[in-house]
């Protein structure tokens, strides 16, 4: 597979992105076909495997002009894309999971050296096992190395990784590994040897790279469906709509709105909890203030009728307010919902005529539960 880089706009033809030849054998197209001749059980058997948003791709093509964009700007060392000097794209697992659905725990892969007694062949002749095999460990394994020969960690190598095969077919070998994590170092590692070499061919996962983009770098004038995993959205045209749409709006790539998820620092956590401290003591002093109104109120109402000369009226008792007591308000969990004390029903008088003048105590009716709009 071998393609020029594409010129991305007249003002950015002097990058060297248009410039570069970029080489790889991430082929979706080869691993949907072989899925396509694989009946319905061994289908359930890869879900069953959790690889089954791989199942999902509609994405074939390997778009050179935004892989070699992002290559170019990806930071090996602390693992991220610089887009700008202000916006950068954190390569994690995590975002693996999101567009792949592969499990983003477990253990780490190590890749061994050592010979198994399974002969090692070449992708076709995995294929044609991968047809013929039943559903089974020996099955199990020989998919997850194609998998990751065809989309999840190419290599240069028409044959495969032939480390890779034996470490799967090892006696040890158990599937509890964080997937997400392995494709993230494959493709560090083959961007590093990319970057750092003359060589022409890019080890990893370039289908995820593309994707990776377009997941994280939005714009307004395309709108995609929000799937799980993100993959199952992105048929070809679509990206190439996005894309040139990028072009057209900006002139080059690195434009659009970022979305991450970035996770708080401690200042932020230190920040939300003086807030919600300060919320709680507020509400607790608003609650304070109306448990000894009702009480005077109550106390009011029973003098009342005994100067009228009638028998005292029957009166509840005044409810306890207590907020370690009250397990409906929100601060019952911490940070599990907003506090919205404006929402607050409280009891008590409803007319202005149930409102007793208190001087001293409070100076004016409004002044019995503030209203404060918390930040």
């Amino acid at each position: 597979m071998h393609r020029q880089g594409r010129q991305q706009s007249a003002t950015d033809a002097s990058s060297t992105t248009s410039e570069c030849t970029l080489l790889t054998r991430c082929s979706p197209t080869r691993f949907l076909r072989l899925c396509s001749q694989l009946d319905e059980r061994k289908h359930e058997a890869i879900r069953d495997m959790n690889f089954g948003g791989l199942l999902s791709i509609t994405c074939k093509e390997v778009r050179h002009n935004i892989c070699l964009w992002l290559i170019e700007r990806f930071d090996v060392g602390l693992r991220k894309i610089q887009l700008s000097s202000t916006h950068h794209l954190e390569v994690t697992p995590d975002v693996v999971n999101e567009i792949f659905g592969l499990p983003m725990h477990g253990r780490i892969l190590q890749v061994s050296s050592n010979p198994s007694e399974h002969p090692f062949g070449r992708i076709r002749d995995c294929e044609d096992r991968l047809r013929v095999l039943p559903i089974g460990e020996e099955f199990r394994r020989a998919f997850i190395w194609y998998a990751c020969a065809t989309i999840l960690a190419p290599t240069s190598r028409v044959d495969g990784c032939r480390n890779l095969w034996h470490t799967l077919h090892g006696d040890e070998f158990r599937n509890d590994i964080n997937w997400a994590q392995f494709v993230v170092d494959e493709l560090v590692s083959g961007i590093r040897h990319f970057q750092q070499s003359q060589t022409a061919w890019v080890h990893g996962s370039l289908v995820f790279l593309q994707l990776f983009y377009v997941v994280k770098v939005r714009i307004s004038s395309v709108q995609v469906p929000v799937t799980m995993p993100s993959i199952v959205a992105w048929i070809d045209d679509l990206l190439k709509i996005r894309l040139q749409q990028e072009l057209r709006d900006s002139g080059s790539f690195g434009h659009g709105e970022v979305f991450e998820d970035v996770p708080n620092t401690p200042s932020d956590v230190e920040s939300e909890d003086s807030d919600y401290d300060a919320a709680q003591q507020t509400i607790n002093e608003q609650l304070t203030i109306l448990q000894r109104v009702m009480r005077r109120l109550h106390s009011r109402r029973r003098s009342s009728a005994h100067v009228a000369g009638s028998s005292p009226t029957a009166f509840p008792s005044s409810p306890s307010f207590s907020p370690a007591a009250y397990h409906g308000f929100p601060f019952a969990e911490h940070g599990t919902s907003p506090l919205h004390p404006t929402n607050f029903a409280t009891p008590g008088p409803q007319t202005s005529q149930d409102i007793p003048n208190m001087q001293g105590d409070v100076d004016s009716a409004e002044d019995v539960m503030p209203v404060r709009r918390m930040a």
